[in-house]
């Protein structure tokens, strides 16, 4: 059966701001006034939820990797998730590895974000000279970080390797780099 059309839709982001309750109180009385009154938006937030919970899912098996935001990443430890974190500051290294207790890896890579209005990061694996461009990264500048969740589950069969993330401001004027991150991994001894 298929919805008939909104002539004033709900964007998808206040959808998903919304379902994550994310809204101040008057806009998610609003938000809810028009999914109570309109098919067609209820649909879509259905899609969105099912979307959401799908890649809720991917996430925690370990097969994606992303970047999150501070409030993702409570919700995943109050989901009861074992979140082994790493954090850096700029021009810095860790040893790190993953464990089989371990269901996700994070890592908070500290950065001045003050100003910047597109960030993109540069994930390089070096023993392999392989390199990848994650570009327009969402961020908020306040919380002077990004937390990076590499995929785990290509984390887990590796023994030993090094990748370096390098965070890059892009804008009309070029790049420049804000803070480049050593991550030398070794397979866990258990």
């Amino acid at each position: 059966m298929h919805s008939p059309a909104c002539n004033d839709p709900l964007e998808t982001q206040q959808l998903l701001t919304y379902w994550l309750n994310e809204l101040d109180e008057r806009a998610t009385e609003a938000t809810e006034q028009h999914l109570f009154a309109c098919a067609a938006c209820s649909a879509a937030l259905e899609r969105v939820v099912a979307l959401a919970q799908g890649t809720r899912e991917l996430v925690r098996q370990g097969e994606i990797g992303a970047v999150l935001s501070p409030s993702f990443v409570h919700r995943m430890k109050a989901a009861g998730l074992r979140v082994r974190e790493y954090r850096l500051e700029p021009q810095t290294s860790v040893n790190c590895t993953v464990t089989p207790d371990d269901d996700l890896v994070l890592a908070h890579l500290h950065v001045p974000l003050a100003g910047v209005r597109r960030l993109d990061a540069v994930i390089e694996d070096v023993e392999a000279g392989a390199q990848m461009r994650l570009v327009d990264l969402t961020f908020n500048p306040s919380d002077g970080e990004v937390v990076y969740l590499p995929r785990t589950s290509a984390l887990r069969p590796i023994q030993r390797a090094t990748q370096r993330v390098r965070l890059v401001a892009t804008d009309e004027n070029g790049e420049r780099t804000l803070g480049e991150y050593t991550f030398n991994h070794q397979a866990s001894r258990r």
